[in-house]
């Protein structure tokens, strides 16, 4: 991992922000990723000010309206991005959409190098752009996303910036990005990664930059999410058309070209819709949802520790959340879990024994709701979408703050 990141936003919020809406697939896949309607700091007539400490001491510094996003500590200088890809709008500038946007997706490479995708909106919604932000070795670099609703994923040593209505583009370690060419077809290698376009999954070769569909078994509409594990078994939670409810997990193994399935749910009592999903080597942990307006709680939470010969299926009176928010593990197989208690509060869990039927809440990393697998760390975002905090976790539950943004 790089050293600790210290970016400077403004110390005033701007309007607020409102996507329009996405497909009715896309909101399917919203609501597997994160259920709960999170209220973001600086909505319309709040001005919020930025405070924020110095990781090397008690320090306070505040913003500057008018600077793009700029270390504060020691860090690589910040460089322009080569992107060959076009702006949307010549009237946009990545920094700026960094600097006021919300955070939306993030993704951490194997190299350890951070990159963030931010939206920005104006008049309630109606016009928004979207720029991603590498922070690595190579400094700092900045570009525009085309589309709409856009997503990053590792794949390696590069990370996938993709969006629901354009293919997107691998960004290398030194910021350099290449756009996604599709090819009919290709083979599952460990540091491949998958993405989704529209309703299906696409893996993505990140050496070669080429994508391809992923297969849909009979009965399958489409690919709610999925991961490629480092051996290249590819997991992933299939949409099928209620009714009748069939809510599971299907993974496919090296080498071969048959789907195998675990049933999760059948009953609108055990969860009509798809959860989260988390995999680490051979481990692997889904659910069943039900939906909710804040906060909506699992049917059954599956888990597999042998590579799927086996399942568990717990109810939440078997463990001490009843909601997930969001899930990612360690590649030392530590499984983080970030639900909301009954007060509103946001918790994080992680497992305490290679089961996954055993957790402890990190008291280090209350208030994150967003985690993200990164090789032998998870990280998580906490704090207003609009100037977060960015944490690691590593095996032991040492909650750390990586970088900080406002």
């Amino acid at each position: 991992m790089p050293e600790h990141l210290q970016l400077p936003f403004p110390d005033v919020a701007g309007p607020a922000a409102r996507a329009t809406q996405p497909p009715p697939f896309d909101e399917i896949v919203a609501r597997a990723r994160r259920r709960r309607r999170r209220t973001v700091l600086g909505a319309a007539g709040v001005v919020a000010v930025a405070v924020i400490a110095v990781a090397a001491g008690a320090t306070l510094t505040t913003g500057d309206d008018g600077s793009a996003p700029q270390p504060v500590g020691p860090s690589p200088s910040a460089t322009t991005s080569p992107s060959p890809t076009p702006a949307p709008r010549r009237d946009a500038d990545p920094a700026e959409v960094v600097r006021d946007g919300r955070l939306v997706s993030m993704a951490v490479s194997a190299k350890g190098s951070l990159l963030t995708v931010w939206q920005r909106c104006e008049n309630q919604g109606a016009r928004c752009r979207t720029a991603w932000q590498l922070q690595g070795g190579a400094g700092i670099t900045r570009a525009l996303v085309r589309g709409n609703f856009a997503s990053a994923e590792a794949a390696g040593d590069s990370i996938v910036v993709t969006s629901w209505d354009h293919p997107g583009v691998v960004v290398d370690e030194d910021g350099r990005s290449r756009p996604l060419q599709a090819i009919a077809t290709g083979t599952v290698t460990p540091g491949d990664a998958l993405i989704r376009l529209g309703k299906s999954l696409a893996v993505i070769d990140p050496v070669a930059a080429a994508s391809w569909p992923l297969p849909v078994p009979d009965g399958v509409e489409g690919w709610v999410h999925g991961t490629i594990a480092p051996d290249g078994t590819v997991w992933a939670l299939p949409f099928r058309a209620a009714p009748p409810i069939d809510v599971r997990v299907s993974w496919l193994e090296p080498g071969t070209t048959a789907w195998r399935n675990h049933v999760i749910s059948t009953s609108f009592g055990d969860g009509p819709g798809p959860g989260p999903l988390a995999v680490a080597n051979d481990h692997a942990a889904t659910m069943s949802l039900h939906d909710g307006v804040d906060v909506a709680s699992y049917g059954r939470f599956a888990i597999t520790t042998d590579a799927g010969a086996s399942w568990s299926d717990l109810r939440s009176s078997d463990l001490p959340f009843d909601n997930v928010d969001a899930m990612a593990a360690t590649s030392g197989g530590t499984l983080y879990v970030a639900s909301t208690d009954a007060t509103g509060v946001d918790r994080v869990f992680r497992s305490t024994d290679a089961t996954w039927r055993h957790f402890a809440e990190v008291p280090g990393a209350r208030g994150a709701y967003e985690l993200v697998a990164a090789g032998a760390r998870v990280v998580a975002a906490r704090g207003p979408q609009t100037g977060p905090e960015v944490l690691t976790l590593d095996d032991a539950g040492h909650a750390t703050v990586w970088a900080e943004f406002r």
